[in-house]
């Protein structure tokens, strides 16, 4: 064996193609309706993966608020096979279009990603908005489970490797597919103390009483056996947990923290420690609203005079596109340890 070949073989060693950025690719975007026993009716899939193909044709986003992100519909998949990162985004209201600078960053990484996209905000009723805590594991599930008909991806899928990512209320249905689970005693309680459910006055505005909820399917839940790693950013409810279940996960578990204390609802709680296999860190200079799209000018002076500027608001050490890329590289490397 040559030299050349030498190094080559100990380039893809240390750093395999699915673990760096392909740089000049494009990313291609589908989407797919399946429908949910769970929910009674369809719930959307967006995929997006590493292409060839960079004149994008689709903008996905709010215009109006934030930077778009570009894609190529139904595009051809990279030629090669690529790891599988299910991605959920967002809290109980999240808008559905959070996802997309992520998505579209870890697809031109290398990835295929799956995001099932949930309720909208404005339909959500908050009577019955704690169903998501199973729900949206259950539309994981199932978003994971429809890869294999979606005919221009499924020759590229590495099916050994599969990873969960979520932010938030995402990183909470993450955790609750490697097998945490969610205390329904405690949970309901969960607006008597301080800072331990971010929704609280929500549902306080909207007479919810979560004592009157019926929450047996919390521990129906079924882990996802399937994912071989966690990532999961600011997850919610943490002090909710069980502990006996954070004890017996396996998997390895990665909590990133971009609060900047900014928020004690959504500070890990030290539970967490309990797990066999789990690595904790921060992105300096972020804060929550660093996992949001990039705002337009126009966006900034709408959600200003509305009095949610802070939305847009960035530190003065960094600009939300340099923390995007420094979460970006934390989520990646986290993987090529895993």
């Amino acid at each position: 064996m040559n030299i050349i070949k030498k190094i080559i073989i100990l380039y893809l060693a240390l750093f395999p193609l699915n673990a760096i950025a392909l740089d000049g690719n494009g990313t291609g975007f589908i989407t797919k309706k399946i429908h949910s026993p769970e929910r009674n009716k369809l719930i959307e899939i967006h995929y997006w993966y590493p292409t060839q193909n960079i004149n994008a044709d689709f903008d996905f986003g709010n215009p109006k608020i934030f930077v778009t992100t570009k894609a190529k519909l139904n595009a051809k998949l990279l030629t090669g096979k690529f790891p599988v990162i299910l991605l959920a985004h967002g809290g109980m209201r999240s808008s559905p279009y959070n996802s997309g600078w992520i998505a579209s960053a870890l697809a031109k990484s290398g990835y295929i990603v799956v995001v099932p996209q949930p309720p909208s905000p404005n339909s959500l009723k908050p009577n019955v908005a704690p169903h998501e805590l199973w729900l949206r594991p259950n539309d994981l599930t199932l978003g994971l489970s429809s890869l294999d008909d979606v005919s221009i991806l499924k020759n590229g899928i590495d099916e050994s490797t599969t990873y969960g990512l979520g932010f938030f209320l995402g990183g909470t249905s993450m955790l609750s597919l490697a097998g945490v689970k969610i205390d329904p005693v405690l949970y309901k309680n969960s607006c008597k103390q301080k800072n331990v459910n971010f929704d609280c006055h929500w549902f306080k505005k909207n007479d919810v009483e979560l004592n009157d909820l019926s929450l047996e399917k919390l521990s129906k839940i079924k882990p996802e056996n399937r994912i071989n790693t966690v990532i999961a950013i600011n997850p919610e409810l943490t002090k909710t947990f069980d502990k006996n279940s954070i004890r017996t996960i396996s998997i390895p578990l990665n909590i990133i923290d971009i609060s900047n204390n900014s928020s004690a609802a959504l500070i890990p709680d030290s539970a967490l420690k309990e797990a066999q296999n789990i690595a904790f860190s921060e992105i300096p200079n972020s804060n929550l609203y660093s996992a949001f799209s990039i705002c337009t000018k126009k966006g900034k002076m709408i959600l200003a005079a509305e009095g949610e500027g802070e939305i847009c608001k960035e530190s003065e050490e960094s600009t939300r596109e340099q923390i995007h890329k420094d979460i970006l590289q934390e989520i990646v490397n986290t993987l090529k340890k895993n």
